[in-house]
């Protein structure tokens, strides 16, 4: 939500519920991976521990 945000870029909610659980975790890793829409991919700049250590922390805004 910060100021090099695009605009009318679309920012999902990790916090919510509803997001937590549509997706499941090879779908994160597929995301992170790989990018998606203005999102690019970081699988050039993580080996697969960081990537699998970022659906960690995807999954860590779950709320409780």
């Amino acid at each position: 939500q910060g100021p090099g945000r695009p605009p009318g870029a679309q920012i999902p909610d990790f916090t919510s519920a509803d997001f937590q659980k549509a997706r499941t975790d090879p779908q994160l890793l597929e995301v992170i991976k790989n990018g998606r829409g203005m999102m690019p991919g970081f699988a050039q700049q993580l080996n697969d521990q960081g990537l699998q250590a970022l659906v960690g922390h995807v999954r860590g805004f779950s709320p409780r």
